[in-house]
């Protein structure tokens, strides 16, 4: 071997790589644990003569320490693993240096031997750790050439039932299934009839009960980030893996939105996420997670911008995938039994490039899944096709100059909010200010000040009092050239007070034309500062306008109003929900809530997406 082979070397992935300056014999230990880690693992190379940093000291005695090595791997490592020793040369003149070659397996689990004690070893990115009992046990199973899948449980056939897997197999198949036969020669149950741990995964019952999959619809981009942030959340355990998967699946699509264009005469849809590549890291997240981690489950977890699957236990080799080129990753196959059967059944393709069809569905994105794994989990994460940059304009967006600025003041002082100054040229100027008063002050929220030109401008300005004070919400004043001016007013008055609602007032001329405030395009979500979710009261009033227009006044009692208008404040237009969502936030019964939403829907408050997936319209 010499420098160019040296050069290869330093190309193959930390987990499968280590240089030690020299052969230490007193304290062994240090670099023996590295050699049962390989073979416990995938294999790597161990250099010595190298530093740390990577440079090229050479040994002393290269084939007095070549004995050495292959003394101390005989006696201190059991059973003996599969390597190689060679010299490496023309480094520099008189330096060589020694590649230690271990070869993964097959007798697996390889340990660490003295006096004391016998200890196994894994790889874990580019440190070997001893082996924790649940990746002991799987290096059992491994060197037994067996799964875990197929290791036999304490239940028998008359405990369990496989209706759903027979329909199904005759279903994609074409073919009956065979109880008799079937069941035994895919692995669901042994010749003594004690069914199996891939046969409790697969049963109708899904005894396995760490077989688990958590669902849930995030508001925002992140955990927590909203109050009430949770906007629907699903648990799906005691089934089979094939009523799992059709769950996940259901519960996806359910929150996600399916656009559509029209090219030429043809209808084209756009889903946020193709549902092929979700099947796949779906069915990957089932048949390759690790069961033997007890109280774990499958995560699904939906933000406005991606989609994350989580499945317990890593890549099965150590490695991290995050680290490796996603067009050449070896199929390894953590569950056998459970993954032959979902390939008879044609939920998943045997030839092991699911992952490179999860990239290909993206290629016309900018965006791609990304993939992390470490010891304990698998992690991919799906972008939304249909998420814009626009709607992360609170995340550094590059056109605005300025910064914001957050002061307190209190009895008597002003209290400013946010301020955000945004340029373009030098005509163009925005600005949005926040201010907060109380017990005499006055408060203003979301002032809105555009310039074009020296002819446009564009107001927006909200403000509230009580007890007497004025209150104004939502004025919008627009002047395009000396002519035109528009302002809307709405006025409200309740026990001697005055409050004034998005009133806009629009004249051309000489002509007056009033609008509604909804009519205008302008949310919450358009400005660069999110203002704050709508008064609940505010939409009561806009319910209530509604119905009277559809001669439908007194359709919901004051209760019921008071519920859809808390409902709204959570998911706004901008979410979807279903009827399970409404019947929990309402406390009431599947069949209310289907009335409930029925009558929403006829009264235009509500529109309905798809089957089962609802939204409402605009009530700010």
């Amino acid at each position: 071997m010499d420098y160019t082979d040296i050069q290869k070397l330093e190309e193959v992935e930390a987990t499968r790589l280590d240089f030690k300056e020299k052969v230490e014999l007193t304290k062994a230990k240090s670099w023996l644990k590295t050699v049962v880690a390989f073979a416990n693992t995938d294999g790597g190379h161990i250099v010595f003569g190298v530093t740390d940093d990577h440079k090229f000291v050479g040994l002393e005695n290269p084939q007095a320490a070549s004995s050495k090595i292959s003394e101390k791997i005989v006696s201190m490592v059991s059973p003996n693993p599969l390597f190689t020793l060679t010299q490496i040369g023309g480094l520099s003149k008189g330096v060589v240096c020694i590649d230690l070659k271990v070869e993964a397996g097959p007798d697996y689990p390889y340990r660490y031997v003295n006096s004391q004690s016998r200890q196994a070893f894994v790889r874990r990115g580019d440190r070997s750790e001893k082996a924790s009992d649940v990746e002991l046990n799987a290096l059992i199973l491994r060197g037994q050439n067996r799964t875990y899948d197929a290791l036999p449980s304490s239940y028998k056939l008359s405990d369990v039932s496989f209706t759903l897997l027979a329909a199904t197999f005759k279903k994609m198949t074409g073919d009956d299934f065979d109880m008799a036969k079937d069941l035994e020669s895919m692995g669901l149950v042994d010749s003594s009839g004690r069914v199996t741990n891939a046969g409790l995964l697969m049963c109708d019952q899904g005894y396995l009960r760490q077989s688990v999959v958590v669902c849930t619809r995030w508001k925002g981009l992140e955990k927590g980030s909203v109050d009430g942030d949770a906007l629907d959340d699903k648990e799906y355990k005691d089934a089979s893996l094939i009523t799992l998967l059709s769950n996940a699946e259901d519960f996806i699509r359910t929150n996600s939105k399916n656009r559509w264009t029209i090219r030429g005469m043809v209808r084209e849809e756009k889903s946020d996420y193709p549902f092929k590549a979700v099947r796949e890291v779906l069915v990957n997240a089932l048949i390759h997670r690790n069961y033997q981690i007890l109280g774990t489950e499958i995560h699904v977890d939906i933000f406005d911008d991606r989609m994350e699957i989580m499945s317990p236990g890593g890549m099965m080799s150590g490695s991290r995938i995050q680290n490796m080129n996603k067009e050449h990753i070896p199929s390894m196959r953590r569950n056998e039994k459970i993954s032959d059967i979902f390939g008879r059944l044609g939920f998943m393709d045997r030839r092991g490039s699911g992952i490179q069809r999860i990239l290909n569905s993206y290629k016309n994105y900018s965006q791609e899944p990304t993939f992390y794994s470490d010891e304990n989990i698998f992690l991919v994460t799906m972008p939304n096709r249909s998420f814009t940059c626009a709607k992360r304009v609170q995340k550094n967006p590059p056109q605005y100059t300025g910064k914001a600025t957050l002061a307190t003041k209190s009895k008597g002082q002003m209290v400013k909010k946010g301020s955000l100054t945004k340029e373009v040229g030098p005509q163009i100027a925005e600005k949005v200010t926040l201010a907060n008063k109380s017990k005499g002050q006055m408060t203003e929220k979301g002032s809105l000040t555009k310039k074009v030109g020296l002819q446009t401008a564009k107001k927006v300005t909200l403000a509230n009092k009580s007890k007497g004070q004025k209150a104004e919400k939502g004025s919008l004043t627009k002047e395009v050239g000396p002519q035109t001016a528009e302002k809307v007013t709405l006025a409200n008055k309740s026990k001697g007070q005055t409050v004034e609602k998005g009133s806009l007032t629009k004249k051309v001329g000489p002509q007056t034309d009033e609008k509604s405030f909804s009519e205008y395009k302008i949310r919450a979500d358009d400005l660069p500062i999110r203002l704050d979710l709508p008064a609940v009261g505010n939409v009561i009033d806009a319910i209530v306008e509604i119905c009277k227009q559809k001669n439908r006044q007194g359709a919901f009692r004051d209760r019921t109003l008071k519920q859809l208008a808390d409902f709204y404040t959570k998911y706004k237009s901008d979410y979807s929900f279903n009827r399970d969502a409404l019947a929990a936030f309402f406390n009431i019964g599947p069949d209310a809530a289907t009335k409930i939403i029925r009558k929403c829907c006829d009264l235009g408050i509500m529109r309905r997406e798809k089957r089962s997936v609802y939204f409402f319209i605009n009530l700010d």
